[in-house]
């Protein structure tokens, strides 16, 4: 089905279990799963189909201590896809548990049963301080025949600034400035 449609589900998808009578607060509890980033000019889809796996864990695992963690066990209903669900910046000592770059929680193979999986969370660990070039290019496409109107917007907003710092600056005032709100009926 559609994301849509799974989020207006009042079925039961998953649930958490936090070690220790410490959780975060409900406004800090975003649950990542599946993250769209590879658009054709009418889908989102994911990237690929290469996790890295372990890539980010072990800096995360380098962290943890030294920053807020969480740690929980996610019992997970059976969704016939592989995402697996977490808060920011997770890591599993689980073989069955894989990351991805995206800061995201992959199982080897669809989840056809209820599962159950340990993630620790380390809030506020900061993304890399350099964009891999193979990321940087890859988030960089956009098919030629997609969004002309944005395109054109894009191309001279860019033109009129100094930096790709002040362009991406530019583009989040626009955002946060323009009225935009979120539907699930787009």
């Amino acid at each position: 089905g559609s994301i849509g449609s799974l989020v207006e589900s009042d079925k039961l998808a998953f649930r958490v279990d936090f070690d220790g009578a410490a959780m975060p607060v409900t406004s800090r509890m975003y649950w990542r799963g599946l993250t769209l980033s590879s658009f054709d000019g009418r889908t989102w889809r994911p990237r690929g189909n290469q996790p890295e796996w372990l890539q980010r864990q072990e800096a995360a695992r380098a962290q943890a201590g030294t920053l807020r963690e969480w740690r929980y066990t996610v019992t997970l209903e059976p969704t016939q896809r592989p995402w697996l669900f977490a808060l920011a910046v997770p890591y599993s000592d689980e073989r069955a548990v894989g990351h991805v770059y995206d800061q995201s929680l992959r199982a080897p193979a669809p989840v056809k049963t209820l599962t159950r999986y340990r993630v620790t969370s380390v809030e506020g660990m900061p993304r890399d301080p350099e964009l891999p070039a193979w990321l940087r290019d890859d988030n960089l496409q956009l098919p030629d025949d997609a969004a002309p109107r944005a395109r054109q917007w894009a191309l001279q907003e860019r033109a009129e600034l100094p930096s790709d710092e002040a362009y991406a600056a530019r583009v989040l005032q626009w955002f946060a400035e323009d009225g935009f709100s979120y539907t699930l009926s787009p």
